[in-house]
């Protein structure tokens, strides 16, 4: 019996993950396509610390390679 249980527990578990996953197809579908494609680099978020911190040094080290250019400082 408890077999039975758990199949039906992870059967429906299943069938739910279906069709939230159809939910989406069907939700993406309705959507224009112009909202689908996006416009522009997006800032990464507050939680994507490491992409930030990568970006950062990324900045900051072209700053750093203007400013000794504009300085006449070799590289």
């Amino acid at each position: 019996m408890r077999k039975f249980a758990l199949f039906l527990i992870i059967g429906g578990l299943g069938a739910l993950y279906l069709l939230q996953k159809q939910h989406e197809q069907d939700s993406q579908a309705a959507r224009p396509r112009a909202a689908q494609v996006a416009t522009a680099p997006r800032e990464p978020s507050e939680h994507n610390w490491m992409k930030r911190s990568l970006d950062t040094t990324r900045k900051v080290t072209g700053q750093v390679r203007q400013q000794r250019k504009e300085d006449g400082v070799r590289d």
